[in-house]
């Protein structure tokens, strides 16, 4: 799609990204954008219930907060199960953050 926009605007790619930089979520931050987007309560990490350590360690520093951690079960071959819920919380108040996508 970018590609398509550039084109559609005469833009070079440099120039597309310059303008995009403002809005894009890895430029502005998990911050800003919960700010610019108030109907989200919390944000959250979804992790696998076997989750390594150093995610806590990554959420606290970030200023998430390790209670933003959400684990979510896993298979039989270690995967996240999609389908499964996440845990007590509603998914649908909460701005998630996966570490992967799901196929």
């Amino acid at each position: 799609m970018p590609t398509d926009v550039e084109k559609l605007t005469e833009l070079e790619h440099g120039e597309f990204m310059d303008i995009m930089s403002d809005y894009l979520y890895e430029s502005i931050g998990a911050a800003e954008f919960g700010r610019r987007h108030p109907l989200i309560e919390k944000s959250c990490v979804v992790v696998p219930s076997t989750a390594h350590i150093s995610l806590t360690k990554a959420v606290t520093i970030l200023g998430l907060g390790k209670n933003s951690l959400v684990p979510v079960a896993v298979d039989e071959e270690s995967r996240m199960d999609a389908k499964g819920k996440l845990t007590e919380r509603k998914a649908s108040r909460w701005l998630i953050f996966k570490p992967t996508e799901f196929d």
